[in-house]
């Protein structure tokens, strides 16, 4: 039943197929539990469009795409559950003395489900930024911080990373956060495989790959998936018209991304 198989997945496609500009997904087809923690690999436009899908961004067909049982393009109740990290913001996105504290207390008014100041303190540490910053003396990596700061600020059932282009250490503090918000809340985590470089036990399942029509050509009959030992796990490579992707969950005590 396909209703029920849609309520199962915290974030799920099936067989999707798009195209905007010179970026495409190609018969995309995987399920996340809630709790799960992804990474997409392919082509970084390629990643961020997947995840632009799954944000609700882009108009995929009906039934292609389902975050938490509903299509999230048109499901106002679950885009709002959504939290996105998209292209880093240019200078004139938040201009003038702006501060942290005012970003801050207006993000946290505007959000679906109250949070309380324990969150923002432990939002504040992990991305490292100071709640005194002003915005017309921050560099460039600093505004990537404060941009990553207001999306972890919301309680999501879904969190999606294109790229955090920050400090190596605010990047694993990061991860720290998120997956404390996958073990205790039941928060899923999809990001773009760089993301998590150096850091395979985030994962709670094998990356996907994105593939494209002319990645490579293969018989409309043959189903090619091929498993590459990683020393940790298995990745598992999915080619055009392969059967849908297989959940392997490598095994991993470790609580902390270090």
């Amino acid at each position: 039943n396909y209703a029920t198989s849609r309520a199962m997945w915290a974030v799920e496609a099936r067989d999707l197929s798009y195209r905007s500009g010179d970026s495409e997904v190609r018969s995309l087809s995987l399920s996340i539990p809630s709790g799960g923690r992804c990474a997409l690999r392919g082509e970084r436009s390629r990643v961020r469009l997947a995840l632009e899908i799954l944000a609700g961004r882009r108009k995929v067909p009906d039934g292609s795409v389902s975050v938490m049982g509903m299509a999230p393009f048109s499901a106002t109740s679950v885009s709002q559950l959504i939290s996105l990290v998209a292209e880093p913001w240019d200078e004139q996105t938040v201009t003038g003395g702006v501060s942290v504290v005012e970003l801050v207390t207006s993000a946290v008014q505007g959000l679906p489900r109250p949070i309380g100041q324990c969150r923002v303190l432990a939002c504040l540490q992990a991305t490292g930024v100071q709640p005194t910053w002003c915005f017309n003396t921050l560099t460039a990596e600093e505004r990537r911080r404060v941009q990553i700061l207001l999306a972890l600020l919301p309680l999501a059932d879904v969190y999606l990373l294109d790229d955090l282009e920050i400090e190596d250490r605010f990047r694993r503090s990061v991860l720290e956060f998120l997956y404390a918000e996958s073990t205790a809340r039941g928060a899923t985590v999809v990001t773009a495989e760089a993301v998590v470089a150096g850091c395979p036990q985030f994962l709670s399942m094998s990356p996907v790959e994105l593939s494209s029509e002319s990645d490579m050509e293969v018989d409309s009959a043959e189903v090619n998936i091929s498993l590459e030992s990683t020393g940790s796990g298995f990745l598992l490579y999915r080619k055009r018209n392969a059967a849908p992707p297989v959940n392997y969950a490598p095994a991993c005590k470790r609580v902390r991304v270090i």
